[in-house]
C-alpha cells in the first residue's frame, strides 16, 4: 500500500484511479471483517496481481458512468465489433472455370484485407477503452431510460456532484480511509446499485451482507473530516432485468451506527494485525453438522 498514491481530502480523479490510490475502502473493511488473512493478500502482499473484473462488474461500473458521467461513459466505452459472416469458400477450378476461380480468388482476397484494415482500425479506436456488446449496451440504455422515467428519482440524481473520492485520516488508528459517494447533494448523499432483486427484503440482505451501512458511515465520516455533518443517505438500487425497477432507500440512524461501530472495529483489528504483522485466517470451531441436517429436526 505505501507504493501506491496517497491523496488528502476531496479529489476528482477516475474510478480507477481511486482504486490503485492507497487507503482503507469499504471493500478492504468487509474483506478483512471476512478474513484478516484474505486481506492482506488482496491489500497489502506486494506479489499480489489484480483478478480481471467480470463482466457483471464491468456492466456496473459502466452503468455509473452512463447515469453519472455520460461525457466519460463516451469517452471510455466503446461497441464490440460484430463478428463477421464466414467467408465464402473458394471454388473448385473445373467446377467454374479459371477465369472465375482467378476473380473468386482476387475477390477473397480483397474483402480478408478489408476485414484485416477495420480491425486495426477498430483496435485503434478501441486502445484503452472498454469494450461492451451491442446487447449490452442497449439493455444499459433501458436500465437508464427507466431510471431517469420517474421524477422524483430524477430528483435524486441530477444538480449533483458525482463521483468524487474522500480521503481522510482516522485520529484512532493512523489509517489512511477513503470512501466515493456516487451522488453527492448538498444535504443528502445517494448510493446508485445495480441488483437482481430491488424489493425491501431482498436488498436489505444485500444491504447488510455487502457492508453497504459500513460505506455510508464510511461517507458520513469521509464528509466529517472536511467540516460536512451529513444526516441523509439514501441508497437507490435498480434492477438488472426488465422492466429495471427501483426504488430509494432512506437509511435510519440505527444502520450508519452499527455500520460507523463496525468500521471502527475493523479499522483497530486491521492496526493490531500491522503492529504483529499476524494475519489469521478463520477461527477454529469444533465441527458438527448443521443443525437443519440432524435428526428430528
Amino acid at each position: 500500500m505505501s507504493e501506491k498514491r496517497e491523496y488528502r481530502g476531496v479529489v476528482d480523479i477516475s474510478n480507477a484511479e481511486y482504486h490503485a490510490s492507497a487507503g482503507i475502502s469499504r471493500s478492504a473493511i468487509k474483506e478483512f471483517k471476512k478474513c484478516p488473512k484474505k486481506f492482506w493478500h488482496r491489500y497489502l502482499n506486494p506479489e499480489y496481481v489484480a483478478k480481471e473484473a467480470t463482466a457483471q462488474m464491468d456492466l456496473g461500473t459502466a452503468f455509473h458512468a452512463m447515469v453519472l458521467e455520460p461525457e466519460k461513459f463516451d469517452r471510455e466505452y466503446v461497441v464490440k465489433m460484430e463478428k463477421p459472416p464466414k467467408l465464402p469458400e473458394l471454388p473448385k477450378v473445373a467446377a467454374v472455370g479459371k477465369e472465375a476461380y482467378a476473380k473468386a480468388k482476387v475477390a477473397l482476397a480483397a474483402e480478408k484485407a478489408k476485414r484485416a484494415d477495420a480491425i486495426k482500425s477498430f483496435k485503434a479506436f478501441a486502445l484503452g477503452k472498454t469494450a461492451i456488446s451491442k446487447s449490452d449496451l442497449d439493455e444499459l440504455k433501458l436500465m437508464h431510460k427507466s431510471l431517469l422515467a420517474d421524477e422524483e428519482t430524477r430528483e435524486l440524481i441530477e444538480g449533483a456532484r458525482y463521483e468524487k473520492s474522500i480521503y481522510w485520516v482516522d485520529e484512532d488508528t493512523g489509517l489512511l480511509c477513503k470512501c466515493r459517494p456516487d451522488i453527492w447533494h448538498d444535504n443528502f448523499i445517494v448510493d446508485l446499485k445495480t441488483t437482481k432483486d430491488a424489493s425491501f427484503h431482498s436488498f436489505q440482505r444485500d444491504f447488510y451482507n455487502e457492508g453497504y451501512h459500513i460505506q455510508m458511515a464510511m461517507i458520513h465520516l469521509g464528509l466529517k473530516s472536511i467540516g460536512i455533518d451529513m444526516r441523509h443517505f439514501i441508497d437507490l438500487p435498480i434492477e438488472k432485468e426488465p422492466p429495471f425497477c427501483s426504488v430509494p432507500y432512506p437509511i435510519d440512524e440505527a444502520a450508519l451506527k452499527q455500520g460507523n461501530n463496525e468500521f471502527k472495529e475493523a479499522l483497530i483489528g486491521i492496526k493490531q494485525c500491522m503492529s504483529k504483522n499476524l494475519w489469521p485466517a478463520y477461527p477454529t470451531n469444533t465441527i458438527s453438522v448443521p443443525a437443519w441436517a440432524k435428526p428430528g429436526v
